[in-house]
């Protein structure tokens, strides 16, 4: 979540080519983001053990010792989920007004080779006029691709959305474009701030089930609100990054994103879906009505459509291309994969049959370090590698970068493989 906030910021700011709304409160949510950490490491080192899933109703039956933990445990955790959906709800807030405010770039970019390519130490001062030349010829060719437009909000949430991909050719040439990053931030904050009531309706039922934790809450619902929180959190740190892809592909292609219409067009089904997908963690409660578990299948096979469609766009866009295999484009790649395995088998889970089989095995950590650990992660490592050497304007360490990703994809998948062999 962290490694999104900041890229997010960063991505809006960037390629929104202006200054955030409300920089302060950006500043806000990370630091109560780092106190929301803090206190969950603590919770940790007083005995909670729930983990990342807050397990109902176990997570808020403080005091028996042969079944849960200590009461000062428990609520360390659950003030600092709090402040987890405090920071949470700060960034979409921030993200989604500085895209609905003030001018906004319409057109498609072309990106700049990444800093340090060519070797300014040996290149010499010729090399470095020749570089700088270069730059300034890739920077005029961005502001000839994109212009600064104030769009009228219905357009503008149309564009922002990708809807405009799915007009005719007329009406797809008439209707503004906005850099596929931008598309890729608005939605995950857009589909984030519609998830995260969910988590603060179940830690208001955890604060009342403190004082009578057999009655105080309904845990059926309390489980529905977690999940509705918590599936969209596992989109939040994906859906940034895959923006990225299109900022990754050129950059190291040497090409330009075009307004291609199937680059735009799963954005839409990855708002609509990421809010609905959340009920398939529900099939094996009963009670839950049999049109949420319709809907929760129904929305577990829809969203494969745009996923499988943003791969098949991120491979093709590969294609013939002169793409330089550096550390940024094998982490980002490999995330693709991870994503992609992790993918497979949440959509194998979903099925209502087969989860019968797959509920509470082994396979539901399998599935979540594939789509986490292996996926958004390595993308994220590959921002890093990217970024840090451009605000620096300092080389990282090629060796150690090799190990770092070797390491990590041997462990990484390793470790999410066996889960689901196992």
């Amino acid at each position: 979540s962290v490694n999104t906030m900041w890229f997010g910021y960063y991505a809006t700011s960037k390629w929104g080519r202006k200054p955030l709304s409300g920089m302060r409160w950006a500043k806000i949510s990370f630091w109560v983001m780092e106190a929301a950490v803090i206190l969950i490491l603590l919770s940790g080192l007083s005995g909670f053990g729930a983990g990342w899933y807050n397990l109902m109703p176990l997570t808020f039956l403080p005091g028996r010792p042969a079944e849960s933990w200590g009461a000062v445990a428990a609520s360390t955790f659950l003030v600092a989920d709090v402040l987890v959906g405090v920071a949470l709800t700060i960034f979409c807030v921030v993200i989604i007004f500085t895209l609905l405010r003030g001018k906004i770039p319409v057109g498609t970019q072309r990106f700049g080779s990444r800093h340090g390519e060519v070797e300014m130490e040996e290149a010499g001062g010729r090399g470095k006029e020749k570089e700088k030349e270069q730059k300034l010829e890739e920077t005029q060719q961005d502001l000839e691709h994109t212009h600064m437009e104030d769009l009228p909000a219905a357009v503008r949430w149309v564009s922002l959305l990708g809807i405009n991909a799915w007009f005719t050719k007329k009406w797809r040439e008439l209707t503004p474009a906005v850099p596929i990053v931008l598309v890729s931030a608005f939605v995950t904050a857009l589909v984030q701030i519609i998830g995260n009531p969910g988590l603060f309706a179940q830690l208001a039922h955890g604060f009342m089930s403190l004082q009578n934790p057999v009655t105080a809450s309904n845990w059926l619902l309390t489980k529905d609100a977690w999940w509705f929180f918590a599936h969209p959190i596992v989109y939040f740190p994906l859906l940034i990054f895959l923006g990225g892809m299109y900022f990754f592909a050129p950059r190291y292609g040497k090409e330009k994103v075009p307004f291609n219409k199937w680059n735009y067009r799963p954005w839409v089904f990855y708002f609509i879906f990421s809010t609905l997908v959340f009920s398939h963690h529900v099939f094996m409660d009963i009670p839950n009505p049999i049109w949420l578990q319709i809907v929760s299948q129904t929305a577990s096979l829809g969203i494969v459509w745009p996923s499988s469609l943003t791969i098949f766009t991120a491979l093709l866009f590969i294609w013939r291309s002169k793409i330089s295999w550096n550390i940024t484009t094998r982490f980002f790649y490999a995330g693709l994969a991870g994503w992609a395995f992790g993918g497979f088998q949440g959509t194998q889970t979903a099925m209502w049959g087969t989860d019968v089989y797959l509920h509470n095995t082994m396979s539901m950590p399998g599935h979540i370090h594939l789509m986490l650990l292996v996926g958004p992660l390595l993308m994220a490592f590959g921002v890093l590698y990217a970024i840090i050497p451009d605000l620096t304007k300092k080389h990282m360490s090629k060796n150690l970068g090799e190990i770092h990703f070797w390491l990590t994809i041997f462990g990484g998948f390793g470790l999410a493989l066996l889960f689901a062999m196992i």
